[in-house]
């Protein structure tokens, strides 16, 4: 393709990599607890916000931007949804700078066309979260390591800005250590000589990092509540670890777009996953063993391969089946997909046409889950069963929620969380950014005296407002102490919360026992 026609279209994509992120942002609706996260904390007064950095479990150069971001634009939900949508769009044409630079033109034009039309990578694109910052930190920290220690072009410059990369990737999130382990990997099979420079220039900076990181862990350290994080309670199986694997294809993150695939017969789409699954593996695990065969080995596609392999090992290995922690394996994934479309697809239009069909499903899917995040269907319930003669109250499991209702909640009425035993002495701040990712099973006996010493008897009516997943099953207490269920809906949120009506007969007889 000629340089002139070849800067027009990756123009071209980028442009429209740039429009559909866009779209996603203006459709994308309410925000989500982990937004609303980094929106609420993103704003407060610099002291407090370095302390409530130490607290948080995920460095914080996202909310460190968002911060200074706010200087300059009004806080709303579309602006705090931009920065992803420029580092998204920033990705593309990295990935394809880097691709094109260890491969080929053809290669990188294919590559940067499967981002594009990426639906997982449209979707962090338009959220607002670290990701997209991420995928674009972990390919100019690979371009670099590349030209530094692959094409032994060590200059000065190129020497900071992989310590740079290295440094704000490890700020943004800690799976970058697995491109930091994956690197150190490299080293110690191809050459060990270089490992003291790697460790002078990309490790050094590291220490810098220690110094959110060592208060956050002292901040967090309790033996006793350890095993109570969400990321140890994960499903095992392999069903979930399918499904978890599927993002990087189809990216069905939220409930919204599940609840519509699971409208497509079971078989076509676990079918056409393991085969697109199957095909990528076996293609690049024979292109692997006929260069190793014939002593002609790519190093280049065994390192990209180590790449996107680690994140995966790891996680099956730690049974961390939930797509953020493997995230950092896209850009590789797709580079992969890239080079194998281009080796038996000679024709770029073909290549391309392939590569846009493999994400159809996933992007039709994801435009019509649209907006992810709507309220409007819970506000107009509430609003429909409002009755200003009962003495109506509003609780809900998750005490997270608490920002989501002060900020999205249209309806006039009291509203109480569940806070169990563990959470007494921790003021508001402490509990949402310290606790927020506790998921266990909570005893009965605990929701009974929570129940007890919020005297919910005292009222007619009770919505209640339940994620799934939580461990706090409060229907089983409102049940055994004769409440009766009188209808709800299944909320349009991205994470699974129904509102559920509860109504008590006449001069009940609790079964709460002192």
């Amino acid at each position: 393709m000629p340089t002139k026609h070849l800067k027009l279209w990756l123009s071209v994509i980028i442009l429209f990599a740039a429009g559909w992120r866009f779209y996603t942002i203006i459709n994308y609706g309410a925000f989500s607890w982990d937004e609303l996260f980094s929106f609420h904390y993103s704003q407060m007064p610099w002291m407090d916000s370095f302390k409530f950095w130490t607290w948080e479990t995920n460095p914080p150069l996202h909310m460190f931007i968002l911060k200074l971001w706010w200087y300059i634009l009004p806080a709303t939900e579309f602006w705090a949804r931009v920065p992803s949508m420029i580092f998204g769009v920033a990705s593309i044409y990295c990935l394809y700078d880097f691709t094109k630079r260890i491969f080929n033109n053809n290669t990188a034009w294919i590559a940067s066309v499967l981002l594009t039309f990426s639906p997982y990578h449209i979707f962090i694109s338009a959220t607002a979260r670290g990701y997209s910052l991420l995928i674009l930190l972990t390919i100019l920290s690979v371009n670099y390591f590349f030209k530094i220690f692959i094409d032994n072009d060590d200059s000065r410059e190129n020497r900071l800005i992989f310590a740079a990369t290295h440094l704000l990737l490890m700020l943004t999130h800690l799976t970058g250590a697995l491109v930091i382990l994956a690197e150190l990997i490299i080293l110690s099979g191809l050459n060990r000589k270089k490992i003291i420079l790697w460790i002078k220039t990309g490790l050094a900076p590291m220490f810098l990092w220690l110094a959110w990181a060592v208060p956050s862990f002292i901040s967090k350290a309790n033996i006793n509540t350890a095993g109570k994080s969400w990321f140890f309670n994960i499903d095992n199986d392999w069903l979930n670890a399918l499904f978890s694997l599927q993002t990087l294809i189809f990216g069905l993150t939220s409930i919204p777009a599940r609840r519509i695939a699971a409208s497509f017969p079971f078989a076509f789409f676990w079918i056409t996953l393991l085969v697109i699954m199957a095909i990528f593996c076996a293609s690049v695990g024979i292109c692997i063993y006929y260069q190793v065969k014939n002593k002609i080995a790519d190093i280049t596609l065994q390192i990209i391969s180590l790449f996107f392999g680690l994140p995966i090992l790891i996680a099956i290995i730690l049974h961390l089946w939930q797509v953020k922690f493997f995230t950092i394996a896209l850009p590789f994934f797709l580079i992969l997909l890239a080079y194998i479309l281009n080796k038996y697809f000679p024709k770029i239009k073909d290549a391309i046409t392939i590569a846009i069909a493999i994400s159809l499903f996933g992007l039709i899917i994801f435009a019509r889950a649209l907006p992810i995040n709507d309220w409007s269907g819970i506000n107009s319930y509430l609003q429909s069963h409002r009755d200003p003669d009962k003495n109506q109250i509003l609780i809900y499991n998750h005490f997270v929620d608490k920002l989501l209702l002060e900020r999205y909640l249209k309806v006039p009425i009291n509203t109480l969380p569940y806070l169990g035993p563990d959470d007494a002495g921790l003021n508001w701040d402490q509990l949402l950014i310290k606790t927020n990712y506790y998921r266990y099973i909570h005893p009965d006996i605990e929701m009974l005296k929570w129940y007890r010493d919020n005297n919910l008897l005292t009222y007619d009516q009770i919505f209640l407002l339940k994620e799934i997943g939580v461990g706090i099953d409060i229907d089983w207490t409102l049940i055994t102490n004769r409440w009766h269920f009188d209808g709800g809906i299944v909320g349009r949120l991205g994470d699974l919360r129904a509102l559920m009506l509860y109504d008590h007969p006449k001069n009940p007889t609790s079964t709460i026992k002192n």
